[in-house]
């Protein structure tokens, strides 16, 4: 597995920053980015298929959340 690449910004008008890394969690996924600002972080993983399956003419999709305290 590749290095971790992770890239972060201030957020204007606040003393926050924003940072998304890549390449550490997932890695069966073919895309994903966990996303931070101060203590708060977010996963989203992203998978396609190659082709179009026969007789779906809508584009599924799936959210899942879960929150922990």
């Amino acid at each position: 597995m590749a290095d971790p690449i992770r890239v972060s910004g201030p957020i204007s008008g606040t003393d926050r920053t924003l940072s998304f890394e890549t390449g550490k969690f997932a890695p069966q996924s073919q895309g994903a980015v966990v996303a931070t600002i101060g203590e708060t972080r977010v996963l989203t993983t992203a998978n396609a298929a190659r082709d179009v399956r026969p007789g779906v003419d809508f584009f599924p999709l799936t959210v899942e959340v879960e929150e922990r305290s």
